[in-house]
């Protein structure tokens, strides 16, 4: 039977996630895009990173479809993601900079601050490079 997709990353759901995460082989093939299990990590921990505010050099790639609350309200929780057509922008997916266990360890610790963040000051927002500045 499947797993119930997890939405929210809290400390609660942490050790859900981590487990997840934990059981991707690093030889698993892509299941929604075209990312391999260490660019998926990677790719994971560059959007951690931006929300923590720890990446502040990505240039604004953002337009104004994308900064609009509609656009990922409909795209995240309304129209189904056409899997592996939409590619994300190559500052979002940068090239693994180790291997699978490096990339997964290093997306785990960023899941922790994160929710460290999340924890210190629940109302802190970040500017992402795709979405903007938030209101």
């Amino acid at each position: 039977m499947p797993t119930p997709p997890l939405k929210h990353l809290n400390r609660e759901s942490l050790p859900l996630f981590r487990e997840r995460f934990t059981s991707i082989a690093a030889d698993a093939r892509p299941q929604f895009g075209t990312l391999s299990p260490a660019a998926m990590f990677a790719h994971l921990r560059v959007f951690l990173e931006i929300s923590l505010g720890e990446r502040t050099d990505d240039k604004d790639i953002s337009t104004i479809i994308t900064r609009s609350p509609l656009f990922f309200f409909l795209v995240m929780d309304i129209m189904p993601w056409p899997k592996g057509k939409i590619k994300a922008p190559d500052e979002l997916t940068p090239p693994p900079s180790g291997d699978v266990e490096t990339e997964r360890q290093a997306m785990l610790d960023a899941m922790e601050r994160f929710v460290a963040a999340l924890e210190s000051d629940p109302n802190k927002k970040a500017t992402s490079p795709l979405a903007g500045p938030r209101p």
